[in-house]
């Protein structure tokens, strides 16, 4: 059950993010978007940690890593310790449309969320100004 649970939650969050991909002109990272959630290496360490209380922590970060290291719409995809490279363009639209789907889909406020967030995520200077230069402008409850 928890599983099915997982799955309604992960095609609410893609279905948010498709619809935000497609008024940015990136309808076909919208589609593609978090296609190795549904991994078992992915799926099973989420569903276990969040939706069951078992499950090693290490095999959620381990999946974490792995989701952060295959997908190029998150900060970690383009940092490697101390360097930063800057996100092309249409991978920062699909972050902003990441960010955007989840707090709809949770039901939560991107900018309160950004306020408190912003400064744990490792972006290069100009990602960081395209994002909060947009997250007003794209993101309308």
């Amino acid at each position: 059950m928890n599983y099915l649970v997982y799955l309604s939650y992960i095609f609410k969050h893609k279905w948010f993010v498709f619809i935000k991909c497609c008024q940015l002109g990136i309808p076909w990272l919208g589609i593609i978007h978090d296609w190795s959630k549904l991994r078992p290496s992915e799926m099973i360490p989420n569903v276990r940690w969040f939706l069951e209380g078992k499950g090693g922590y290490d095999s959620y970060i381990t999946a974490t890593l792995h989701h952060n290291h295959r997908n190029k719409h998150h900060s970690l995809y383009w940092t490697m310790g101390a360097v930063v490279v800057e996100m092309p363009v249409k991978y920062r639209k699909e972050m902003l449309a990441d960010w955007i789907g989840a707090v709809l889909a949770k039901g939560n406020n991107l900018e309160i969320w950004w306020l408190e967030n912003s400064n744990k995520i490792t972006l290069g200077p100009e990602t960081r100004k395209w994002l909060e230069e947009n997250i007003g402008h794209f993101y309308k409850r």
